[in-house]
């Protein structure tokens, strides 16, 4: 079989692909130590390239601290429906400093924490929990103890994160 480096599969997909894809996949290899002068040289020699635009598009807007593909679909529909880039893996503390929870996405100066959860969240198969209520449960005691320390959690799933209006609307009432 002939494979690719994962820089270079990237590079391949991202200038094939649509632009929000691209995303998903480049915090994927971010995530996974890809090299970003590598990907940016790919860039650099593909000036001739069909789709080397979407690329450099998708670099400048990758980031691997998003650990899921749902947290990169939300970011991309967060920049198109024009909200402002929150903070990423936000650990969030109560008074004493002591820890709450890490948030997926963190708007600090409004104290929100977006919380993008995937059917896969509630499965039981797939949490250390014994089934979709306890996971449900901790979830409720979670974000108590983030209106605690007064914080405004919010959640969403994919129908939402692949629709930037939706999210917006969703986002700016919260």
């Amino acid at each position: 079989l002939r494979v690719t480096s994962l820089e270079r599969t990237l590079a391949d997909l991202a200038r094939r692909e649509p632009y929000e894809w691209g995303v998903v996949a480049a915090d994927a290899a971010l995530r996974r130590q890809g090299d970003l002068a590598l990907l940016q040289d790919y860039v650099d020699e593909g000036r001739r390239k069909p789709g080397n635009e979407r690329l450099r598009a998708v670099l400048a807007s990758a980031d691997g601290r998003s650990e899921s593909a749902l947290e990169s679909m939300s970011r991309v529909s967060m920049a198109r429906a024009g909200i402002p880039m929150p903070v990423l893996q936000r650990e969030i503390t109560d008074s004493n400093g002591g820890w709450i929870a890490t948030s997926d996405f963190a708007w600090e100066d409004i104290r929100v924490v977006g919380e993008a959860d995937g059917r896969g969240k509630y499965s039981p198969e797939d949490t250390d929990r014994a089934t979709a209520a306890d996971v449900i449960m901790a979830e409720k005691k979670r974000d108590q103890a983030l209106v605690g320390a007064l914080w405004t959690p919010t959640h969403w799933g994919w129908d939402l994160a692949t629709n930037h209006i939706a999210l917006g609307q969703h986002l700016r009432a919260v």
